[in-house]
């Protein structure tokens, strides 16, 4: 390459170093957006391309996450077990669960924090979302109609 800089070819280099640049900017424009991960099936799973482990056993269920602050265990609450449809849904920055029996149990991670949100339906009362977040299309649309009126209630524009 020096003799080519050094014979006044520094054209054929400059065309070199965008012929690189093009084909590494196409490979890097190709890379699907990550559009998340859904677990079903009982097991050890660590979430390729985020910072997420997901522990599911008969007993419940354990989710671990990396943040630049901290490492975070967190057990399902005690009344979470998995039930017929239960599933978890793992995007870059949140875990949704939803235990087959009407409780949802949400993950949100931020830079510094961990939050934890719990949805389960009242017998006696109004149930609401409360604080928990809009979930994504592919939560939504698995979970019963019944919690789906509630989100809607919080959330009327939907996803």
């Amino acid at each position: 390459m020096m003799k080519l800089w050094r014979k006044g070819h520094k054209w054929q280099l400059v065309l070199l170093f965008l012929v690189m640049a093009s084909v590494l900017l196409r490979l890097v424009m190709a890379a699907p957006p990550f559009a998340g991960t859904l677990i079903k099936t009982y097991g050890h799973f660590p979430v390729a391309g985020t910072s997420w482990t997901i522990d599911v056993s008969e007993q419940g269920m354990t989710v671990g996450v990396i943040t630049s602050e901290s490492t975070a265990m967190k057990d399902s609450p005690p009344a979470w077990k998995p039930h017929p449809d239960w599933f978890v849904f793992v995007e870059d920055s949140d875990a949704w669960t939803y235990d087959g029996a009407g409780m949802v149990w949400v993950e949100v991670v931020t830079p510094k924090q961990v939050f934890t949100y719990t949805f389960a339906p009242h017998r006696d009362m109004v149930d609401t979302w409360g604080e928990i977040p809009n979930p994504p299309k592919e939560v939504f649309d698995r979970l019963p109609a019944k919690i789906q009126a509630v989100i809607r209630q919080k959330f009327p524009e939907g996803r």
